[in-house]
């Protein structure tokens, strides 16, 4: 009959340091990557905003639904493995700059990404930008020590360059 009572304290003692430490944490964080692929920056904005090669190049993603929009700019609801988000795209500069913004109200986490695309002599670098806040203490302690922060980065940038046929040069 100890196991079971030793058991139930490492639980307890783990969930406390986990709370305990996602409290200490920042909410918010900033994470960029850096992709450089040997294509035009009008050939990667259109890998990233269009929609039907959206779901080519991201076998994460299981379907975008095209929403109203908001104050004239567009929403839709991205649906993935990883679950459900409601993003609105907040800036577009074509081929330059592209911000989406995650709006789901009341969700665990949100924030923005902002995909910044220059010219390089390689062809062009692509930075993304995630500025987000994780609300559950313990969520953020997963983020940071489990996941990390760019791993989502990582993951998009990683399907972009296989889907280019090139290697994932990610800085």
């Amino acid at each position: 009959m100890r196991w079971p009572v030793r058991l139930l304290v490492i639980i307890l003692v783990t969930a406390a340091v986990v709370i305990g430490v996602g409290t200490l944490l920042p909410e918010r964080h900033v994470a960029t990557r850096t992709l450089t692929l040997a294509r035009t920056p009008d050939t990667v904005w259109t890998a990233l905003t269009d929609s039907a090669l959206q779901l080519r190049w991201r076998p994460d993603l299981l379907g975008l639904d095209r929403l109203p929009d908001r104050a004239g700019r567009p929403v839709w609801r991205e649906r993935s493995s990883d679950g459900t988000l409601v993003l609105e795209t907040t800036e577009a500069l074509r081929p330059v700059r592209l911000v989406r913004t995650i709006v789901d109200d009341g969700g665990p986490f949100g924030g923005t990404w902002e995909y910044a695309l220059r010219r390089v002599p390689e062809g062009a670098e692509l930075t993304i930008t995630e500025r987000g806040f994780v609300r559950n203490p313990a969520f953020r302690f997963l983020a940071r020590f489990v996941f990390g922060y760019t791993r989502t980065l990582d993951g998009q940038l990683e399907r972009l360059a296989a889907w280019f046929g090139e290697p994932a040069r990610i800085r």
